[in-house]
């Protein structure tokens, strides 16, 4: 990609540490990356990610996060960027993929958690991040 937004970064997270975190990238990879601190929940990441992606004058982005996440991100994605074209790009996390995460507590704890926020927004209802 031309440019990639991480946004939701911990306030004291450097971009040279998270460049070190990543491996080192060559320099012509790190110098795409910009980073957006004022993210506190997926919300606001969409939000975030709109006023930048806006800023860039954009038509389409590849959204990556968490696989059992990737469902409620969309859609509030989708809401910010109602014009964009986004293709999602799930991250499977060890434990939680659809024949595993049911077989251990955290695994359903993190689901459930994850559906219940997921009906909350798409009725709009605010429950945490």
């Amino acid at each position: 990609a031309s440019r990639m937004f991480v946004t939701g970064v911990y306030r004291k997270l450097t971009k040279p540490e998270l460049l070190k975190l990543l491996g080192d990238p060559p320099p012509e990879l790190a110098a795409r990356i910009e980073l957006g601190y004022r993210a506190l929940d997926t919300r606001g990441n969409a939000e975030e990610t709109a006023a930048w992606f806006n800023s860039q004058n954009l038509k389409s982005m590849r959204l990556v996060t968490s696989g059992y996440h990737m469902r409620r991100s969309v859609l509030l994605f989708r809401r910010a960027l109602p014009d964009a074209s986004i293709l999602a790009h799930p991250v499977p996390r060890k434990g939680l993929g659809p024949s595993d995460w049911w077989s251990n507590i955290e695994g359903v704890k993190d689901v459930t958690r994850e559906l219940a926020k997921f009906l909350a927004t798409m009725f709009y209802i605010p429950v945490g991040s």
